[in-house]
């Protein structure tokens, strides 16, 4: 399977930027008692990056423009644009953004961030932890290994920079797109990034 690494590496860019965004306006959205409108910027699910204004709880509390339920409101709610829906079981925020009737909510927010999980070469061989969702791996030091667990969820690991080799393999004798190992060397960019999904116990695929 070919990896374009350089399109792993812009999908992990907008993710941390759709965080880093609405961690900026967290506080005005759901905490500020002043009511407003909120700009947030957030990359679609077609990669163009999208300006939102919202109205915040306090400003959707004085207009009762704040809906709560436990669906995902696509299909499924009706209102008018500029709503906000809030899923209390997922924890999910979305935001009707266009049309009328039960469709055009986009989401905004989920109450679960990233755990990013920085290493370096001292920590080889590093065992991947449960909680772990993005690892990114310095080799300055010398070579890394990083050791998958034979099941698990989805893994991002970026190669940040340094001379030695950043391996990754599973274990148990498990595989990687069907070999033992995976490896960023010399032939891949300082900033590589893979993602990969466990398929079955012990197999891992990269996407």
């Amino acid at each position: 399977m070919t990896v374009d690494i350089n399109v792993v590496a812009e999908n992990l860019s907008q993710l941390l930027t759709n965080y880093t965004n609405l961690a900026s306006v967290f506080y005005d959205i759901f905490l500020n008692g002043t009511p407003m409108d909120v700009t947030l910027q957030q990359y679609d699910s077609d990669n163009i990056l999208q300006t939102y204004i919202i109205p915040n709880r306090a400003k959707d509390k004085e207009t009762s423009n704040v809906l709560t339920g436990t669906v995902d409101p696509e299909g499924t709610i009706e209102a008018s644009v500029g709503a906000m829906y809030i899923n209390t079981e997922s924890q999910k925020a979305y935001l009707k953004v266009f049309g009328e009737g039960v469709s055009g909510w986009e989401a905004i927010f989920s109450s679960s961030t990233p755990n990013i999980n920085s290493i370096t070469s001292s920590s080889s061989p590093y065992t991947v932890l449960s909680s772990d969702q993005i690892i990114v791996a310095e080799t300055m030091l010398g070579n890394l290994e990083i050791v998958l667990p034979s099941v698990g969820s989805s893994k991002t690991i970026k190669w940040l920079n340094g001379d030695g080799n950043l391996t990754i393999s599973v274990d148990n004798n498990g595989t990687i797109d069907n070999l033992s190992s995976f490896t960023f060397n010399s032939n891949f960019l300082v900033g590589s990034s893979v993602t990969l999904y466990n398929q079955s116990n012990g197999v891992w695929i990269i996407t």
